[in-house]
């Protein structure tokens, strides 16, 4: 049985939770997470935003690239000037940590930990930018295991994932880093004018000691032909370690 399901009886022959004795750590803001293909920048320690924002910003607006924030609570950045202003502004959030996602030092996205709970044990990764230079590469899983690992070492329970009911590729994304689905929240939001039911994700705390193995082999080079294509899946490194 795992841990959420688990039960006792209090003094009135009532069912309750399990005790929990909260341990949660709160998250460095200024603390850089480093892999072996990719960093984590905290936004918050870059002094050039301008500079940033110039080296983020493509060289030419395409359709890829404005169809990347069609799910995000903000309109794609229209000049260098209007990204420098959404980082600076850190998207009109507070409370949350962005990070610069970088391949060497060539900035490539960012991601964010956000709604972070400390007695609950809480957190949620959102706000989530990939580059094309990012998508769907080795990198982009290491960004998600840098975090997930760096979380869970600070003693937190579970970690979120949401998206939008109709984006696709998030949900894929969620599904194969290893989150389990917990339902939809109709009519949740008003994004953009538009309705949003919100799918729910999640990863606890209990199931990261075997996910965290499964990241690590999927990692590995010997994974990985010479043309950088994968040998396994990570959910055939997951099923393997879980049999």
């Amino acid at each position: 049985m795992n841990n959420f399901q688990k039960v006792e009886q209090n003094v009135y022959e009532q069912s309750v939770g399990i005790k929990v004795h909260s341990n949660t750590h709160p998250i460095d803001s200024f603390k850089a997470l480093s892999g072996t293909y990719v960093n984590l920048y905290p936004l918050n320690l870059i002094q050039n935003i301008e500079e940033l924002a110039r080296d983020l910003f493509p060289l030419k607006i395409t359709d890829e690239f404005i169809s990347s924030f069609t799910y995000l609570p903000y309109e794609a950045p229209t000049s260098i000037e209007d990204l420098s202003y959404k980082l600076s502004s850190q998207f009109g959030t507070q409370g949350n940590i962005y990070y610069v996602i970088r391949i060497a030092s060539k900035p490539v996205g960012w991601i964010a930990l956000m709604n972070i709970g400390l007695d609950d044990g809480v957190v949620e990764i959102g706000n989530v930018y990939f580059s094309a230079d990012l998508k769907r590469s080795r990198a982009a899983t290491e960004v998600l295991f840098l975090l997930l690992n760096e979380c869970f070492t600070l003693g937190f329970r579970r970690i979120e994932w949401k998206c939008h009911e109709l984006n696709l590729a998030s949900k894929k994304a969620a599904l194969r880093f290893g989150f389990q689905y917990e339902g939809m929240f109709r009519q949740h939001k008003v994004v953009k004018g538009r309705n949003r039911n919100t799918l729910w994700f999640s990863m606890l705390d209990e199931e990261w000691l075997t996910l965290k193995e499964s990241y690590l082999a999927w990692l590995e080079p010997s994974n990985f032909t010479q043309e950088g294509q994968q040998i396994k899946t990570l959910q055939a490194f997951y099923n393997e370690k879980s049999a």
